[in-house]
């Protein structure tokens, strides 16, 4: 995720999410105290970045705004320690921040977790057309590696979540 700026929030900032903000039994962020408009336990309003679905939770601390991701200040509230390190939604869904829905990861571990793009034309991630052919390829530790290359595309999609296993491990995307 882009514009993110990774490091720690100062200590008067972490010290109003701590006494402001607690997460509650279904993982929402809420007032512990009462804000500037609304009321104890209402919901911390969030707002959701141009460029992706990712949550946003901003307050004002001394005249002056914060914003931070919402599973960073989740993750805050319950560990009591700020990551630097990238916390990721293992089933990709930026909207469930549930404790056991949180790892943190690299850079590089949490781009294997990325859902289909867009103009993916085989239906599954690796996959690429190649004359009459499928060709699975799958990236990790910034190499490309080419798994080979099938007449059906059923098998395609056997090798790639292989490989997937192989090279991603824990954060390989749930798919097929």
């Amino acid at each position: 995720m882009k514009n993110v700026l990774k490091k720690t929030p100062p200590a008067e900032v972490l010290e109003k999410m701590k006494t402001s903000l607690y997460v509650d039994g279904d993982s929402r962020l809420r007032w512990s105290k009462k804000p500037h408009k609304g009321q104890i336990d209402d919901l911390v309003g969030l707002y959701t970045k141009k460029n992706g679905n990712h949550r946003m939770c901003a307050f004002s601390v001394n005249g002056k705004v914060s914003s931070h991701l919402e599973s960073n200040v989740i993750w805050y509230l319950r560990t009591g320690v700020w990551e630097l390190a990238t916390i990721e939604h293992k089933d990709g869904n930026p909207a469930n921040n549930n404790h056991n829905n949180l790892r943190l990861s690299s850079h590089a571990e949490n781009m294997r977790n990325t859902k289909l793009r867009t103009d993916n034309t085989s239906g599954v991630k690796g996959v690429y057309r190649m004359r009459n052919n499928w060709q699975v390829r799958i990236q990790t530790n910034n190499k490309i590696y080419i798994a080979g290359t099938f007449k059906s595309i059923e098998t395609a999609k056997i090798v790639r979540k292989l490989a997937e296993q192989r090279f991603h491990g824990e954060f390989a995307r749930k798919s097929i």
